[in-house]
């Protein structure tokens, strides 16, 4: 059963004249990824000021991560204060154990279902499947007034009494994906729709110097997967693309973004799905080649549940100005699809930093808080795109690119600096200050074929192929296509995630828990810590870790069996992540997508960790913040909190 709904909801006019037990301020300041090896070499050059003031006022030091190393898992634990184990977040994807399918870990949405061909009004239902309050609920709940910015997989929006929640990373867009762009191209070979990761394509045949499409919205809600469309048109101009769009229209030159754009997506006529995006016109000769951002829900007038009250993501948008509500706002498959330039990209990245730091500063501002957080993804995502300027070892290192352009990373990282600088300006030495993110980085210049191997050595098996061989030719599809789940003793999903067959879990299970399960892990994790890779002889494995000791918890019966830590340079391959197969086991990243940490050993990917103040534990984990911040308004934290007081 789903939980809330999400419908007129009342709750803006709500205070609370109830006072935490110790009056307190502080700010927390979130940076997703970042990577302290990184930050203290350009420290150490002089690039991030604000953060070395901060360093030698109060601490500077690591912060441990959780084990994957990854967001979802990483920020869950900051959310709750729990262990993986409990609050039941182990990968971005979960498997259905009876059909060994992936599907999304995070939240459950379903969209209105349609009746007698039309949809009701109203919003998209949404539940958080992640276990455990988050702890500013329980600070909120004892008269601590919150206000919750972009706090990564905290969708739906969060009632908090007396105080306000944005969601972040994790928000869906308008057709409730993570995140689809959209590009229309007179160069596609396809006639019509075509699909690519992350992204639609529609191809544009070009009459006397215009062109017509159509901008996908969200699903109908009937089964034939149909979705809302509106038509759109394009005419070429002097210089550029004229975009028209319903009433609006925008002569967009070549190199630029169009501005703010609203989609009404009409479901009756009296009621439509209205999304807001952006437009990048990236040719008009020989070729029309456009760009449009994946599409969010319209601040002010929410199909998708982003903010509580309801009525604060129309505030924002009035007060501080156009944005979106997608939680992977920065566009990093479409840089993987050779759409987005690398420039652009950037754009993307401090445009959204730029909006960020407006909120963030408005609600300084306002006063009215005692706990205020914010997130910036932005440093994790230009990580994962933008590593490859750093690695000269990388496949798709370009020199000319370093030479025009710099280092794209470092650029994001003074960005972060300056925000943090901003907010030192305008704190006073009585309000607490915490600089965080949740896990480092790695590079990525290898994948590894998890599937691939398992089948090699036996564990894996497909049907009508004798044990320890693979299919010829081997099956380009995901979701274990052929395999014989009667003789398959283990799978891996995800990037670094190995599951056995086991009895009485999966619906084919062929191993026995006990000794059995306990012989094929070990002798798994054995094999695999073997691996060296034959170009470099470097150990494509760094670490190990059995499901059994490192999850232990309430969730633990849906952790992973084992859990792979892949040294410097390697990760699962893509393929690995849908439950696919490949040629080899290592093969080189091709993709943009250059740095990562999904997977990496977590003893070897812990994130930074800055306060204004002497910090009492040498080595603070992430866990630790929850109970942390509610001590400093003298909150006892609530009963399945694993961490500890740092203060």
């Amino acid at each position: 059963m789903l939980g809330p709904v999400f419908l007129n909801n009342s709750c803006s006019k709500q205070t609370s004249n109830r006072r935490p037990p110790k009056e307190a301020k502080v700010v927390l300041l979130g940076f997703d990824g970042v990577e302290p090896r990184l930050l203290e070499t350009w420290m150490a050059e002089g690039a991030f000021p604000n953060l070395e003031k901060l360093a030698q006022k109060g601490t500077y030091t690591s912060l441990g991560s959780t084990n994957p190393p990854q967001s979802p898992v990483a920020w869950s634990s900051f959310t709750t204060g729990m262990h993986p184990g409990d609050h039941g977040i182990f990968d971005f994807i979960k498997r259905d154990p009876v059909t060994h399918l992936p599907d999304f870990a995070l939240n459950r949405i379903e969209f209105p279902k349609a009746r007698l061909g039309l949809l009701p009004g109203g919003q998209l239902q949404a539940e958080n499947l992640r276990r455990g309050d988050p702890f500013w609920l329980h600070a909120a709940n004892n008269g601590v007034r919150v206000a919750a910015l972009h706090i990564p997989y905290t969708f739906p929006a969060l009632t908090l009494p007396g105080g306000r929640s944005l969601t972040g990373l994790g928000t869906p867009d308008i057709r409730g994906t993570n995140s689809t762009f959209i590009y229309y191209g007179s160069n596609l070979s396809s006639d019509g729709e075509t699909g690519v990761s992350g992204g639609r394509l529609f191809k544009l045949n070009i009459n006397a110097d215009k062109a017509e499409s159509v901008v996908p919205g969200p699903p109908m809600g009937s089964e034939d997967h149909r979705y809302l469309t509106i038509p759109i048109r394009f005419e070429r101009i002097q210089g550029g693309v004229r975009i028209t769009v319903d009433d609006q229209r925008w002569d967009v030159p070549v190199g630029q973004w169009s501005p703010w754009t609203t989609f009404r997506f009409p479901v009756t006529s009296l009621w439509s799905i209205r999304g807001v995006g952006r437009f990048l016109v990236l040719e008009d000769q020989p070729e029309i080649r456009i760009y449009l951002t994946p599409i969010s829900t319209d601040p002010s007038r929410q199909f998708i549940p982003v903010s509580n009250p309801e009525d604060f993501a129309g505030q924002i948008h009035k007060n501080v100005g156009d944005f979106s509500t997608v939680g992977w706002v920065h566009d990093t498959s479409a840089v993987d699809a050779g759409i987005l330039p690398d420039d652009h990209f950037l754009h993307q990245v401090l445009d959204t930093m730029n909006f960020r730091e407006r909120l963030l500063l408005s609600q300084l501002e306002q006063n009215d808080w005692d706990l205020l957080m914010s997130v910036f993804t932005a440093t994790d995502r230009a990580a994962h795109m933008f590593y490859r300027y750093l690695d000269s070892a990388h496949p798709r290192h370009n020199p000319e690119a370093l030479a025009r352009w710099g280092q794209p990373l470092k650029k994001v990282y003074q960005r972060m600096d300056a925000v943090v600088g901003k907010i030192m300006e305008r704190i006073d030495d009585k309000t607490k200050l915490i600089v965080m993110s949740d896990h480092g980085f790695h590079h990525f210049r290898r994948g590894f074929h998890l599937n691939t191997w398992l089948a090699q050595h036996g564990y894996l098996t497909f049907r009508g192929v004798p044990e320890g061989s693979l299919p010829d030719p081997i099956p380009e599809d995901s979701f274990f296509p052929d395999v014989d789940w009667r003789k398959t003793k283990a799978y891996a999903l995800g990037t670094g995630a190995i599951y056995l067959n086991l009895k009485g879990r999966e619906q084919w299970g062929t191993v026995s828990p006990g000794e059995d399960a306990q012989r094929v892990q070990l002798d798994i994790r054995k094999r695999l810590l073997d691996i060296k890779d034959p170009i470099t002889g470097t150990q494509v494995i760094r670490q190990i870790y059995l499901g059994s000791d490192v999850f232990k918890g309430q969730a633990q019966r849906n952790a992973p069996d084992l859990q792979l830590g892949y040294s410097d340079g390697y990760r699962g391959s893509v393929k690995t992540l849908l439950g696919g197969f490949g040629k080899a086991i290592l093969e080189n990243n091709q993709d943009a997508w250059s740095g990562d940490h999904s997977a990496s050993d977590v003893a070897d990917t812990s994130g930074m960790f800055f306060t204004n103040w002497q910090l009492e534990s040498a080595s603070p984990l992430i866990v630790d913040l929850a109970p942390t911040i509610l001590r400093m308004f003298g909150v006892a934290p609530p009963a399945g909190i694993a961490g500890v007081n740092i203060a």
